[in-house]
């Protein structure tokens, strides 16, 4: 779980500095870890952000889908 917080707080790190396809991965293999050990709220706050970087590539589609998936 540690791990997938590092990828977390990495993806957030690219998004800061404007690079959002990296964030995206960074975003993506997190969750993939979080789903893993089961942890509903990291989960739901790495919605938000892999959501926050599909909005800033205007990926509106995924940005919608991202934010109702933190929503559940």
């Amino acid at each position: 779980m540690i791990i997938g917080k590092a990828y977390n707080l990495r993806g957030r790190y690219n998004l800061e500095i404007n690079n959002n396809d990296s964030a995206f991965y960074y975003f993506t293999k997190a969750e993939k870890i979080f789903f893993i050990y089961k942890d509903s709220a990291n989960i739901s706050k790495n919605y938000i952000n892999k959501a926050n970087a599909q909005l800033l590539e205007n990926d509106f589609l995924g940005c919608e889908q991202s934010s109702f998936s933190a929503l559940r």
